[in-house]
């Protein structure tokens, strides 16, 4: 009879409690573009492995490559007296001739997941919706080879690999 009660309490608290993660779900979403790049990517990572568990997806593979970090442009000292032929440059010219500035840096990551067709399907369609910047480049998807069982032959176990892209605002 007690337990029946405590689980009672704790039903009846569930609405506030939902309410509370969402607050906390919005508090996250609003601070965590301003947090450091060092707490951006495990949460990135931790979303990554939601997302594979919510659609019924293993992750196998998770390898960090080398960051890229995309060009700053220093604005060049002005000299009083300008050079006649960049003078004479149009400005468009001039803008085309200086590198593109970007406030964000790039982290490729190789991923890798086993799942089903349909449930393959459903994780690379919520990449659509992802909660941080990404692009995923060189999709293969190829057949575990390991899988048997007449269950296998219709709903095979497939192994999906990309490259994926963060974009990462750049540190301050």
């Amino acid at each position: 009879r007690q337990m029946c009660i405590r689980d009672s309490t704790k039903v009846k608290q569930l609405p506030v409690l939902e309410t509370e993660y969402q607050e906390l779900n919005h508090q996250v979403a609003v601070l965590e573009p301003s947090l450091p790049t060092e707490a951006y990517i495990p949460t990135f990572l931790a979303q990554l492995q939601t997302l594979a568990g919510t659609t019924n997806n293993r992750l196998t593979l998770i390898k960090p490559k080398p960051r890229r970090n995309l060009p700053v442009v220093q604005r060049p000292e002005q000299d009083v007296v300008a050079d006649d032929a960049q003078a004479a440059k149009p400005a468009a010219l001039q803008a085309e001739a200086a590198d593109p500035v970007s406030p964000y840096d790039e982290i490729g990551i190789e991923v890798a997941f086993e799942g089903t067709y349909w449930t393959a399907l459903e994780f690379l369609g919520q990449l659509r919706s992802f909660p941080k910047m990404i692009a995923v480049n060189n999709l293969s998807i190829k057949p575990v080879s390991n899988s048997t069982g007449a269950a296998q032959c219709s709903n095979p176990l497939l192994e999906v690999t990309f490259q994926l892209i963060a974009v990462i605002p750049k540190e301050k």
